[in-house]
């Protein structure tokens, strides 16, 4: 019998290689791919957000400030505007410009605690979800008014818009803040009647030298210090009211005055976004089972 043929040393049988390519990877449309969730509320994100521009630091910052810059540069003059000061409005001017500090001081206190208490309480507004139990829970705040007033109107009207309280809010708040612009062009008056008092006690002694009343040396000494003492008052009198109402007040009204735009946006963005939404559409739905309409024709025949 013939042995069959080894197959030792041939070469491999060679491969034909596929001319076919591997199907490609599906790719998720993107339509396909989950949406993002919504942020979830978070009232202190808020607080954090609004307390980096906190008003009541601003204020301050700007008082130390000019305490600084006030103290380097006239100091030391007005103290002694305070004891040469015969007249004395610049002690006038120095007890008005404190209570007017307190006053506004407690004007922008006001103002940030309202702004945190607005986003603890829209908050509290959504765990509560009852706008009759929120406004008889809890505590009394601008917030809490407002949400009040348009809960009012939500139980009359389907049509709820709160531009109209936003802007009477805003003038309420504007009204309050306007006693320390009043009392800052007080203290500018108040120095300009200081410098006429001034200059009137500097004539008078003047008059005696000119006129030849005062011969002796002693006396000409006395009526020219009295002289430059009343200059004294008039340049004190007119720098205090200058800085206390022309500069600091105005610039820390300001501040006040700032601090209340940021509140009223604040607080309308908040009814905005969390209150309003939800209260329109019950107000949809309780118009068309035709509860306004009832309440409309009961108040139309009694």
């Amino acid at each position: 019998m013939d042995k069959p043929q080894s197959n030792e040393g041939a070469p491999p049988p060679r491969v034909k290689k596929s001319t076919k390519t591997a199907p490609p990877k599906p790719v998720t449309p993107p339509a396909a791919k989950a949406a993002p969730s919504e942020p979830s509320y978070s009232a202190r994100t808020i607080e954090k957000q609004f307390g980096r521009s906190s008003g009541k630091r601003e204020w301050l910052t700007w008082l130390i400030g000019f305490a600084v810059l006030g103290g380097f540069l006239v100091g030391g003059k007005l103290l002694y505007a305070f004891i040469d000061d015969q007249s004395r409005v610049t002690w006038v001017i120095a007890v008005l410009f404190g209570a007017t500090l307190w006053k506004s001081w407690r004007d922008v206190s006001f103002l940030d605690r309202e702004t945190r208490l607005a986003s603890k309480q829209v908050k509290q507004l959504q765990e509560i979800n009852d706008l009759n139990r929120f406004v008889a829970e809890a505590n009394d705040s601008l917030f809490r008014s407002h949400i009040h007033s348009l809960y009012t109107i939500f139980r009359n009207d389907s049509q709820i818009s709160q531009e109209s309280l936003v802007e009477v809010l805003h003038a309420r708040l504007v009204a309050r803040n306007k006693s320390v612009d009043l009392f800052a062009n007080v203290m500018i008056t108040l120095g300009l009647i200081g410098t006429i008092i001034g200059l009137i006690d500097s004539v008078e002694p003047l008059q005696k030298v000119l006129g030849g009343s005062t011969s002796d040396v002693s006396s000409v000494t006395t009526e020219m210090e009295r002289s430059l003492g009343g200059l004294s008052t008039a340049f004190n009198t007119t720098l205090l009211g200058a800085m206390f109402g022309g500069v600091v007040l105005r610039v820390l009204n300001g501040v006040v005055d700032a601090n209340i735009l940021n509140y009223v946006a604040h607080l309308a963005e908040l009814t905005d976004v969390y209150v309003l939404p939800p209260m329109r559409k019950m107000a949809r739905e309780l118009g068309q089972a035709g509860l306004y309409t009832r309440q409309a024709q009961g108040t139309a025949t009694s």
